[in-house]
């Protein structure tokens, strides 16, 4: 069974640490639309380490660098 972790903004502390030991990491993010040549805002970042985890993280539209 996967587990899925939920975050507002960022990843907590705890995440990041465990996600440092990864050797590899799968990364997905989801953006507002195709707007090209420019650039669109994040809507949500996806991270798994491959071993039955799922990091989701909604960031913060209106205030993230």
């Amino acid at each position: 069974m996967t587990n899925i972790f939920k975050y507002q903004s960022d990843l907590n502390e705890k995440a990041l640490k465990k996600l440092e030991k990864c050797n590899s990491l799968g990364i997905d993010v989801e953006t507002t639309g195709l707007k090209i040549p420019f650039f669109d805002k994040l809507s949500l970042v996806q991270i798994s380490s491959g071993q039955d985890d799922a990091y989701i993280v909604q960031p913060d539209r209106t205030n993230y660098q």
